[in-house]
């Protein structure tokens, strides 16, 4: 089961975060484990809220589409380039792989040996110089016969020579026998002109044990002796197991996952590649697990509950791979969909903190005191100061029992929330534009409205061409018919408002005005909400 996030809306203001940290601590109060996401940048009230009330910003959340991490995937079984094939092929029977990631000491990534690439290369290879060509750790001859220690330090180094089985007389095994050989032999003779002749290991078979003298002799000739109880039928036919991994395993073209990578990005790539299974890899390259085509079909996407909104264009990228569990808002109904029935609670009311205080008191869990304290900067913000047209008595009645809770004045709360964020001055025009920019898709048109809150908009003329300019490349960017900029001037009680935008007509017509130069003033508009975007949707509708 993926990650519960609770998130509000893109270009988040007080609301949008206050609603998302107070739900998540709600449920995870409840046993359901949430973490509080954001989906922009915080603005200059929200960051002078969270510090006020010691509260942490909530993490940065740039999509909720599926990561691999958030699969289903299988354990890796790692082997050592060493690792005789022998005992890979062990491990993929035990394990039921048929794919095994070679890794260095530190587990990061060499390359991957899978069943075919056993079988392939070692039919494929040629047969006496096998050993040699894989360079085999001689300590894996010994643990694929099973071969105990008789003399020398037979554990140390690599073959050099080739596997030579002693079926002739000894007398004339120095015809066949060259200088690093592996001879495979079952009488004491044999072993001794094995030796003789410079062999490099002798592998006694059936039990063999050379005499005090013969394994004397064998030392002096730089000859190691093990034994094993294979019969020397059995013991030719395993030694060639011996090989190692690095010898098979595929290093060239190596496909890898990497765990922050999207699904989507997977699946179109294992299309292209079509492995068996591909290893999966942390940032240093180590190897966490490995991953197939039906791990993609697994239930691994994110949880979402989003808050302060629910219309697709203010949401998250990739809000269709995610599931979504509750909305909880206070604006109109948009257009996401879900799969499933959910909770859905919308309520007509200044702020979505104040639906979220209520469910606090209907589940009987406790307000701490620094989430009354961001509940209410949240209330405050979004209605005004109960000063906007969309408050109402439930948004004072809640504000006044968090007032409590949070042991503040409201109205020094109110003073100091504006100071911090409601200055034009020092914002670039992309925080001014941009800042709490909501998009609509209205009938046949797109329309973004941005509202930012001032009590020095005097500074706004100033500002204005390059207010307009960056007005007109949000438009292009995200193809807006209308973009509207309500400065809205808490002294004076009303919005300075700005266009941009093909349909400029659709505001004036919602207004009924006449277009016109210079600034516009509206007295008393104040909401986005209630104000200004039923207008716009009233007229759009019937163009």
């Amino acid at each position: 089961m993926g990650q519960l996030y609770v998130f509000g809306h893109k270009n988040p203001d007080s609301d949008a975060i206050c609603a998302s940290i107070a739900y998540a601590a709600l449920k995870s109060a409840q046993g359901t484990a949430a973490v509080p996401a954001r989906l922009g940048e915080l603005n200059n009230e929200t960051k002078f809220v969270l510090q006020y009330f010691n509260v942490p910003e909530p993490r940065l959340l740039t999509t909720i589409k599926t990561q691999v991490l958030e699969l289903e995937m299988d354990k890796a079984v790692c082997v050592t380039p060493e690792t005789s094939i022998r005992k890979a092929w062990g491990l993929m029977r035990a394990n039921a792989r048929k794919t095994l990631a070679v890794t260095d000491a530190n587990k990061k990534l060499i390359g991957v040996t899978t069943l075919s690439d056993i079988t392939r290369n070692f039919l494929e290879a040629g047969e006496r110089d096998l050993l040699s060509q894989s360079k085999t750790p001689l300590k894996n001859i010994m643990e694929t016969l099973c071969a105990t220690a008789v003399s020398g330090k037979p554990e140390e180094g690599v073959v050099l020579g080739r596997v030579v089985i002693a079926a002739q007389h000894p007398s004339r095994l120095k015809d066949y026998i060259r200088p690093g050989d592996i001879v495979i032999a079952n009488i004491a003779e044999s072993v001794r002109e094995a030796a003789l002749c410079g062999a490099r290991l002798a592998v006694g078979t059936c039990g063999y044990s050379p005499s005090e003298g013969d394994a004397e002799f064998a030392g002096e000739h730089g000859c190691d002796i093990i034994s094993t109880a294979c019969d020397t039928y059995e013991a030719a036919m395993l030694v060639r197991q011996s090989i190692p991994v690095s010898h098979v395993m595929s290093t060239k073209n190596l496909v890898t996952v990497g765990l922050e990578e999207f699904k989507d990005d997977v699946a179109e790539r294992m299309l292209k590649t079509r492995y068996r299974s591909y290893p999966v890899v942390d940032g240093e390259n180590r190897v966490v697990g490995m991953i197939s085509r039906y791990h993609l079909l697994s239930r691994g996407c994110k949880r979402a509950i989003l808050v302060d909104h629910n219309e697709k264009s203010q949401t998250a990228s990739g809000i269709e791979d995610a599931e979504i569990l509750e909305i909880i808002d206070h604006h109109r109904l948009g257009d996401i969909q879900t799969n499933n029935p959910i909770l859905m609670k919308n309520e007509p009311v200044g702020s979505t903190s104040t639906i979220i205080a209520s469910l606090y008191e209907a589940q009987g869990v406790k307000i701490e005191p620094h989430i009354a304290g961001i509940l209410l900067s949240a209330i405050l913000s979004d209605t005004l100061n109960f000063r906007s047209p969309t408050c109402t008595p439930v948004d004072i009645e809640t504000a006044q029992r968090l007032a409590k809770i949070a042991d503040v004045q409201p109205d020094d709360l109110a003073v100091k929330l504006m100071n911090a964020g409601s200055k034009l001055r020092g914002k670039t025009p992309d925080e001014i534009v941009g800042g709490d920019l909501k998009e609509y898709l209205i009938g046949k048109y797109k329309v973004g409205v941005a509202q930012v809150y001032s009590i020095d908009s005097e500074s706004l003329s100033d500002m204005q061409p390059k207010i307009e300019e960056r007005m007109r490349f949000f438009c292009n960017k995200d193809g807006l018919s209308l973009l509207v900029l309500l400065v809205t001037d808490l002294i004076r009680g009303g919005s300075h408002v700005l266009l941009a935008g093909d349909r400029k007509d659709i505001f004036y017509r919602a207004y009924g005005l006449e277009p016109q130069e210079g600034e516009l003033f509206l007295k008393d508009v104040l909401s986005r909400k209630k104000q200004v975007l039923p207008l716009i949707m009233q007229v759009a509708e019937d163009l």
